[in-house]
């Protein structure tokens, strides 16, 4: 019984140091920026449209996708796409910009989008 407790207590030592180490970190609390939301444009494609309502311009590291799409069941299930902006990440004040995203393949119920910028 003694080695029993033994054995589940560095089993459970073990596994809260494992949690620990594996923490993933979020964007916002690794770099200085914010996340804004866009509006998703509906096409052959997924666009995300940015709008930069402040008074300086703004530029857009990365952004992503949440797309809610019909599975082969009937049920709703959920993808995330990940893009790092390449290409006219820059923002002007006052001024929306269109990015490209994935292929809109059919089953999309609903999508959202967000940019991280600094």
């Amino acid at each position: 019984m003694n080695r029993l407790i033994k054995l589940v207590m560095v089993f459970g030592i073990l596994l809260a140091s494992v949690e620990s180490f594996s923490s993933v970190e979020s964007l916002e609390e690794n770099y200085r920026g914010r996340l804004i939301e866009g509006r998703v444009i509906y096409g052959p494609t997924l666009t995300c449209e940015i709008w930069n309502d402040s008074h300086r311009p703004i530029r857009v590291m990365n952004y992503s996708y949440e797309i809610f799409y019909r599975n082969r069941f009937g049920g709703i299930d959920m993808a995330r796409r990940d893009f790092h902006c390449r290409y006219n990440c820059r923002v002007r004040t006052q001024t929306p910009q269109v990015f490209s995203g994935p292929v809109n393949n059919g089953p999309t119920v609903y999508a959202n989008c967000f940019a991280f910028v600094r």
